[in-house]
């Protein structure tokens, strides 16, 4: 009886040992299908189509509102309020053209970070830095393209002299950048070239006065 007694508790003991290893292996392989999708996720790259659609809508949104509010300022200044002057003079101080050059030094160093990087740190500098770069110049452009168009609807101002300052290339550049960023990292001559083209533009951002 003692003899049986013994074989059950060893036997039980064994399914038990083997249930926890069971267990944590089905765990250690469900954790690690998690960090692969997880960091899938982190460092895939949108596709240009997708992002170039929300892009476009993010910037037709933005424009419209601020178009808007715009309107709504200069229809309350236009009636001899004093406030509709300060709700247009703040709606015209959310950027400039000039606001752009500093915004592309910082998005061409990290775009440069992301040709040298390992494609998982690469993915973060893309996600926390790349990405949130490319949304603010999208939706500061956004607002003045609104003001603007605002503006030239109430009095119909020229605003072409505006509209062709040359400090908006930079939008054009980081936008263009962003777009296709896949397409640069996939490419390892491309990749090389581009991180000199990088480095060329963070410096000339930074401390060059664009005069010539």
């Amino acid at each position: 009886m003692l003899f049986y007694a013994c074989r059950y508790r060893k036997t039980a003991a064994h399914i038990c040992a083997t249930c926890i290893k069971t267990l944590s292996r089905r765990a250690s392989a469900l954790t690690s299908n998690l960090q692969t999708v997880g960091y899938q996720r982190l460092i895939r790259f949108v596709p240009s189509r997708t992002l170039m659609s929300k892009a476009l809508t993010s910037f037709a949104l933005v424009a419209i509102l601020t178009a808007l509010l715009m309107a709504l300022s200069l229809a309350v200044a236009r009636h001899g309020y004093p406030f509709g002057a300060i709700g247009a003079e703040r709606l015209d101080g959310v950027a400039d053209a000039g606001t752009f050059i500093p915004l592309a030094a910082v998005y061409f160093f990290s775009a440069l970070l992301m040709m040298i990087l390992p494609i998982r740190v690469a993915g973060i500098v893309l996600t926390h830095a790349a990405d949130a770069i490319f949304w603010t110049v999208i939706v500061l452009f956004a607002a003045i393209i609104g003001g603007l168009a605002a503006r030239w609807a109430f009095d119909r101002s020229n605003i072409l002299p505006t509209l062709l300052n040359w400090r908006f290339l930079f939008v054009v550049a980081v936008v263009g950048c962003h777009l296709f960023m896949n397409e640069l990292r996939r490419n390892i001559l491309l990749r090389s070239l581009f991180f000199v083209v990088f480095a060329a533009a963070t410096l000339a951002c930074l401390f060059w006065s664009f005069t010539i």
